[in-house]
């Protein structure tokens, strides 16, 4: 028979890991997006006033606080019966 405590916290476990993947995509993408700095050799020019934000990061911020309220609102509904 299989143990089933081994697995007691896998998804602990689980969603720690998928968090930093996450993050670290993220921080890959705004680095590649925005750029690291001067890169080539060209002359300099002026930088531009304004950074905008991309898009994609906009709909991921919003999918996470879409998502969180409402997880919020349905365990306020229907909570954990302990």
């Amino acid at each position: 028979m299989m143990r089933l405590d081994i697995f007691q916290n896998q998804w602990l476990a689980l969603a720690l890991a998928g968090g930093v993947v996450l993050v670290l995509a993220i921080v890959l993408v705004c680095v590649e997006t925005w750029g690291a700095g001067n890169r080539t050799a060209a002359p300099a020019q002026p930088a531009p006033e304004t950074r905008r934000m991309p898009w994609f990061m906009i709909l991921i911020y919003a999918a996470t606080a879409v998502f969180a309220l409402i997880y919020v609102a349905m365990r306020a509904l229907a909570p954990p019966n302990w």
